[in-house]
């Protein structure tokens, strides 16, 4: 019955979805090593994406706000992976 009564933690989910984000963020240089955008449109992406992402969790998951987190964590650590690695090489 304790079980049952612990609250989820979410600090655990949102960690492992920043690793599960990095992880795909560095797939996806491998498969497109190339940048996809320019200028001021790389920063508007590497800003909004990652709301973009977390209100999509948050609405398809129910109203959770850690599904915010956890969308947003995602999108951030994909999109900033990414990023620096195709600008460093």
């Amino acid at each position: 019955m304790e079980q049952l009564r612990r609250k989820p933690r979410h600090w655990a989910a949102i960690i492992w979805w920043a690793i599960f984000g990095a992880a795909a963020g560095d797939i996806s240089v491998f498969i497109l090593p190339t940048r996809l955008t320019t200028g001021a449109w790389s920063i508007a992406i590497v800003l909004f994406v990652p709301l973009l992402a977390g209100l999509a969790a948050f609405l398809l998951s129910g109203w959770h706000r850690s599904r915010f987190a956890c969308g947003y964590v995602f999108a951030l650590a994909f999109i900033l992976l990414r990023y620096w690695l195709v600008t460093q090489g």
